[in-house]
């Protein structure tokens, strides 16, 4: 009975373990998603500046 709950548990924290680390990949795609927009809104910014600056 001791060895079936070990190996239960043993199997539940493995579990627990995956859904955390889905989570963190689920979290991890989501803010590099976020960054790449981020950085091409950069780029759009840099550019208007450019030429906001050219025509002054």
């Amino acid at each position: 009975m001791q060895k079936r709950y070990e190996d239960a548990e043993r199997i539940r924290q493995e579990l627990e373990r995956r859904s955390d680390d889905r989570e963190l990949l689920d979290r991890k795609e989501l803010l590099e998603k976020e960054i790449s927009e981020l950085k091409r809104k950069a780029g759009i910014w840099r550019r208007k500046a450019r030429t906001s600056k050219r025509r002054t």
